[in-house]
């Protein structure tokens, strides 16, 4: 039985197939037709051959003849770096068409790299620039820096150095400087001085001498002394130097004429408190029955004093108060007895106090310092503060009392002062 061949499947006959003349024009005509397709295309289509890799490819046979014309179109823009050698090629052109600037992307360029390179860093030459004061042109320096333009027309137009020396000139022949030093200024100015001039020579920051005090106008009284204080000479009168208060204007607070009664503990109790502005003319807390007492004054927020008072002292007290507000009654054992007054500074004693030597028992006060908070012993007396004027307050007084030990039921107390 007839096999076929491999390649072009061509009937091969055995010995035991009868070979006729039909058979024979078969074969042959198979033979032409197999051998016509040689010049297939090896897509791997049946028939074809199979696919040429690059290994099977010859050197040099892709030539530009095999691979024929490609045309670039410089219209499409670059979209990416990866696509057909078509579309690389129109991508590059397109750019270089748009670095050019030209029409088309094989255009001549206007210039080149190196030209442009050349053209930035040149310092001489460039677009006709020239030191001279030529119209139209743009400046650049010469090599000693300098450059010129023409004489000015307008306002705004550049000075040049002629145009300066000739205003120098026509100023300095108006007002020589030769002839107007510094002391020749100031006599011609010293000359017109004086009152009615309008100048502000006789004035100081623009104030004239009467805005200040002279060292006639002042003095300190008690110099040296913790009561030191300034005083101005003001229309025949000495005043206090800060002290603004108008008491006439302030309103007064006080306690009644005779001294009211709290019952104290250890911890401070509030007898007098005011935010604000005023003054205290006097605060004391007289001695207890049973236990030693206490008082303290802040003013504007600072401590200023802090006193107590023995148990069982007769006519003893402790705080502040000012000299105008002793009184004194008949002598004892050749002593005047000082007292305190009433409120209103007339008639009436409160309390008797011991003051200076010769009377039985010795003193009932301890003398101290007004600022004093140093709230020492006091033995079987009390801390006083005798004050030369009132103490001011800018924002607040607080006046406070305790007992030191144990508690009180029936403390007296007294204080006044004035406040806006």
């Amino acid at each position: 039985m007839a096999t076929t061949t491999p390649k072009l499947g061509l009937p091969r006959p055995t010995s035991s197939d009868n070979v006729t003349l039909a058979n024979q024009q078969a074969l042959i005509d198979a033979i032409d037709n197999g051998a016509a397709k040689v010049a297939h295309t090896h897509d791997g289509m049946a028939g074809n051959g199979a696919q040429i890799t690059a290994a099977g490819l010859a050197s040099g046979a892709a030539t530009d003849t095999v691979i024929g014309n490609r045309t670039a179109d410089q219209s499409q823009a670059p979209s990416g770096s990866s696509g057909t050698i078509t579309q690389l090629f129109s991508w590059i052109t397109n750019r270089i068409k748009a670095i050019t600037g030209s029409a088309n992307w094989y255009d001549a360029p206007p210039t080149t790299l190196t030209a442009a390179n050349t053209h930035m860093t040149a310092t001489t030459g460039v677009h006709g620039a020239t030191s001279a004061a030529t119209a139209n042109a743009l400046i650049t320096r010469d090599t000693n820096g300098r450059a010129q333009v023409a004489a000015p027309a307008a306002a705004a137009d550049i000075a040049r150095k002629d145009t300066v020396d000739a205003v120098a000139a026509v100023a300095n022949a108006a007002l020589p400087a030769t002839s107007y030093t510094a002391a020749d200024v100031l006599a011609k100015v010293k000359s017109l001085g004086g009152a009615g001039s309008g100048l502000d020579a006789d004035l100081f920051d623009g104030l004239d001498s009467v805005a200040f005090w002279k060292t006639s106008q002042l003095r300190v009284v008690n110099a040296g002394a913790p009561t030191a204080r300034l005083q101005y000479f003001d229309a025949g009168v000495w005043k206090e130097v800060g002290n603004l208060f108008d008491k006439t204007a302030m309103t007064q607070f006080q306690n009644p004429a005779t001294s009211n009664l709290v019952a104290l503990s250890a911890t401070y109790s509030t007898l007098y408190s005011y935010t604000g502005k005023g003054y205290l003319d006097y605060a004391y807390l007289m001695s207890d029955s049973s236990v030693e007492v206490g008082i303290r004054i802040t003013v504007d927020g600072v401590l200023k004093f802090e006193g107590k008072v023995a148990a069982a002292t007769t006519a003893a007290m402790a705080g502040v108060m000012q000299r105008n507000q002793f009184m004194v009654s008949s002598p004892n054992n050749g002593n005047p007895n000082p007292y305190i007054a009433s409120n209103n500074n007339s008639g009436g004693a409160i309390h008797n106090l011991k003051l200076g030597p010769g009377w039985s028992g010795g003193n009932t006060i301890n003398h101290v310092d007004y600022p004093y908070t140093a709230n020492a012993s006091v033995g079987s007396k009390g801390h006083i503060a005798i004050l030369n004027d009132s103490i001011y307050f800018a924002s607040s007084i607080l006046i406070e009392a305790k007992a030191t030990s144990g508690s009180t039921t029936a403390t007296a107390y007294n204080y006044a002062g004035g406040k806006i």
